[in-house]
């Protein structure tokens, strides 16, 4: 995985992790990455487990990319993989300690996965340059592919229960950024939002209604600045928030309808506290590129710090600390977490 911002690695490598965690037990974190390797706290970060490690190898065969949690107990990871192999889910039903491989009977690439529950999760992807959207209603015992209504590689799939759910993708050639929602658990699937203005890089969903998109545009120059789209009345309409940063916006994540975090490059955090109609810059005196964000609640989240760190907060993100679960060379690609409120 050389190719794999090897610079940000080796300078991430010396790293001062911050004073260990407070130990809040069932608060549940997954952290996966290259080699089907996975992390799991249980008690907010305090203490960490290697639940899976893979051998790393020079493919991506063997990348789980993306983690959600359905419950305390369920989760669900995806696997990079291979437009050309079987397509492959990891799955747990303790919490993160024990795994075991799903087999959905389709080939592709799959780069995003949500889940509701112990039952109900869609894995997201493309085969070439067409969708592939699959969903299982049993715990993972079966999957079956969704129809989605555009040729479209998807990147990002998140749902707020088992019938309110959203897409993203964009076509490989033209550019043009699509949001798909349904409101039957993906029986059906329609094009909710489109735009070839901006590049649309992830999405966030909390409640039946609200669904909120980050990305960027192309501005002068090098310039590529960060912008929020987000609809409230179930994708009737669509509000854009421009240039709400200097750097392009990765990741984004709303534990509840007003508190939400969005991140980029160069160490960019923006939080917003109205639901996203404002946004403010919030410090970490780190200039790495932040790819991904999740929150538990309005206090409690995470980003990932380059690809072998991470950035906690437990105040807001009013500050924020380095913390390194194991001393490993994995490339860490995706973080989920779920409160002890949720469940426990």
């Amino acid at each position: 995985m050389a190719s794999c911002g090897a610079h940000k690695t080796d300078a991430l490598a010396g790293l001062t992790p911050g004073p260990t965690l407070p130990a809040r037990p069932g608060a549940h974190v997954l952290v996966v990455g290259v080699a089907d390797f996975v992390l799991a706290s249980t008690d907010g970060g305090a203490n960490w487990t290697v639940a899976h490690r893979g051998e790393i190898s020079n493919d991506s065969l063997g990348d789980l990319w993306a983690v959600a949690f359905g419950d305390v107990a369920h989760g669900w990871a995806v696997e990079r993989g291979s437009e050309n192999r079987p397509a492959m889910i990891f799955a747990t039903s303790d919490g993160g300690a024990t795994w075991n491989w799903q087999h959905p009977g389709a080939r592709g690439r799959l780069l995003a996965v949500a889940a509701s529950g112990a039952k109900h999760a869609w894995a997201a992807g493309y085969r070439g340059t067409m969708p592939l959207l699959l969903a299982t209603g049993d715990g993972g015992a079966t999957w079956k592919e969704q129809a989605v209504p555009r040729h479209v590689q998807l990147y990002d799939v998140a749902f707020s229960d088992v019938r309110h759910g959203w897409a993203l993708g964009a076509t490989q050639y033209s550019g043009e950024s699509f949001v798909l929602s349904t409101v039957d658990g993906g029986a059906r699937w329609r094009v909710s939002y489109t735009t070839k203005a901006a590049r649309l890089s992830r999405l966030a969903s909390n409640g039946a209604r609200r669904c909120w998109v980050v990305g960027y545009t192309d501005g002068p120059g090098k310039q590529r600045p960060g912008l929020v789209v987000a609809t409230g009345d179930g994708g009737a309409h669509w509000r854009t928030v421009p240039s709400v940063s200097a750097e392009p916006l990765l990741g984004v994540a709303f534990p509840d309808a007003r508190h939400g975090w969005a991140v980029g490059p160069s160490g960019t955090i923006l939080a917003t506290s109205d639901g996203g109609a404002t946004w403010v810059a919030q410090h970490t005196d780190r200039q790495f590129d932040l790819k991904a964000v999740a929150f538990s609640d309005a206090a409690h989240g995470w980003a990932m710090l380059g690809n072998i760190a991470l950035l906690a907060t437990t105040d807001g993100g009013k500050t924020w600390t380095v913390v390194k679960p194991t001393r490993t060379e994995h490339y860490l690609a995706a973080i989920a977490c779920l409160g002890p409120e949720k469940g426990d």
